[in-house]
């Protein structure tokens, strides 16, 4: 009799945390997209495609901007994109899922290359239909054939065939992976704040 009445009390228990985890992982949810918003949208790269600057800090030869050698279409405005569909059912979300002891637990999850592509956030015209934040982590080919003009895509430099500049492909430059991690670090910790409030 005291055996069961002890599981029942552990079993009520595990439900009001339980409950208690759920609630502060949506809050802990909320507050971090905010973060993470944040986070994008003052990367230096996404302050350069934004405002298309030129000359790029990305690059000193040719002195033009990332959005033309990347080959935009004039039209698009790849941050609010991505941002967008990062906020969106496909994008960066979390799950709760239960342990063998019927504990809750939370994991952060980003959207993987194949979803990002999917989700039309890939460059126009090249690429391969990956996603261009990906092919920016690896590093943007084709910096030496880029010509800087008021005309291609983007209407602010076109690729020639030839190489024209005497340089290398552009480094890669660390965007999403950097503002997961920095993401998921807050998840994490806005979480635990939560649940000791």
């Amino acid at each position: 009799m005291f055996k069961k009445n002890f599981l029942t009390i552990k079993g009520e228990v595990r439900k009001v945390v339980n409950k208690k985890v759920k609630e502060a992982t949506l809050a802990a949810y909320r507050e971090t997209m905010e973060y993470m918003e944040v986070q994008l949208l003052n990367h230096p790269l996404s302050e350069e495609l934004f405002f298309e600057s030129s000359p790029s800090s990305y690059f000193k030869k040719p002195k033009g901007t990332l959005f033309g050698l990347m080959g935009f279409k004039s039209s698009r405005n790849p941050v609010f994109e991505l941002l967008s569909f990062l906020k969106g059912g496909n994008g960066l979300r979390y799950i709760l899922s239960k342990d063998i002891d019927g504990g809750v637990f939370n994991a952060l999850l980003g959207p993987s290359d194949k979803d990002l592509a999917s989700g039309g956030i890939v460059l126009d015209g090249w690429g391969d239909g990956r996603a261009w934040p990906v092919i920016v982590e690896e590093g943007i080919p084709g910096l030496s054939n880029y010509f800087v003009s008021e005309y291609g895509r983007s209407e602010k430099g076109i690729q020639f065939k030839q190489s024209l500049n005497d340089v290398k492909d552009l480094n890669r430059i660390k965007y999403l992976s950097t503002i997961y991690r920095n993401t998921e670090k807050k998840f994490s910790k806005t979480i635990i704040r939560k649940l000791g409030s």
